[in-house]
């Protein structure tokens, strides 16, 4: 919001409970992740919001105590991330072949800031032996990360779980075959990831949304 007028005071208002949030640089409920993030000697005055819930969605309003008075209306909507692991649960593997897991965060403007990959319950990103591991952006709303490991071997069969930094965890149990791999082993996998363009990843933000 830009203020016309030095003079005038900007106000932001809470529509669900009429919530008086902010009134120039002060706030006025105690949720210190609202502010107004008003720069001295500028003429924007957001709302800022630190690490927004889906219970922060909603319509807020914004008054500018000019004469007449200035109001507008703005809808925030709140976009929960999604992980998921591509491929047949549970994955059957043969001894000596690869282990290739792709997990897809969907509904994620912004790519994680990190994802961690376990074993078994335990985090194998920095393990030499734990697999080769990677992170990208994938389009506008989605990112994709995957775990490699070649040469598998019966050690390397049990549960794996991807962990997003921006969403909930998701897992696969893996499992070795001991004679013909089973009819029903066929993958989406590939089919998914012809419709995710692979692009440049983008700068992650800092954990809060204006409004």
């Amino acid at each position: 919001m830009k203020r016309s007028h030095k003079e005038v005071c900007v106000s932001w208002i809470r529509r669900r409970d009429l919530h008086l949030l902010t009134v120039g640089t002060e706030t006025y409920i105690h949720d210190d992740r609202f502010s107004a993030a008003h720069i001295e000697g500028g003429q924007d005055w957001p709302l800022k919001i630190r690490y927004p819930q889906t219970t922060d969605a909603g319509m807020y309003e914004c008054q500018v105590s000019s004469d007449p008075k200035i109001t507008f209306l703005v809808q925030l909507n709140i976009v929960v991330p999604k992980a998921e692991i591509l491929g047949p649960h549970p994955m059957y593997v043969k001894i000596g072949s690869s282990i290739n897991l792709t997990c897809v965060i969907s509904e994620s403007p912004e790519p994680p800031m990190f994802v961690f990959w376990y074993h078994n319950k335990r985090m194998i990103n920095y393990d030499k032996e734990g697999g080769e591991i990677s992170l990208q952006k994938a389009s506008d709303d989605s990112a994709i990360s995957t775990l490699y490991i070649k040469n598998a071997q019966p050690t390397d069969s049990g549960n794996y779980t991807c962990g997003p930094s921006n969403a909930e965890a998701t897992s696969i149990s893996v499992f070795f075959l001991h004679g013909k791999k089973p009819a029903a082993f066929s993958s989406g996998r590939d089919k998914m990831l012809r419709k995710l363009q692979l692009k440049s990843p983008k700068d992650s933000a800092d954990g809060s949304v204006g409004v």
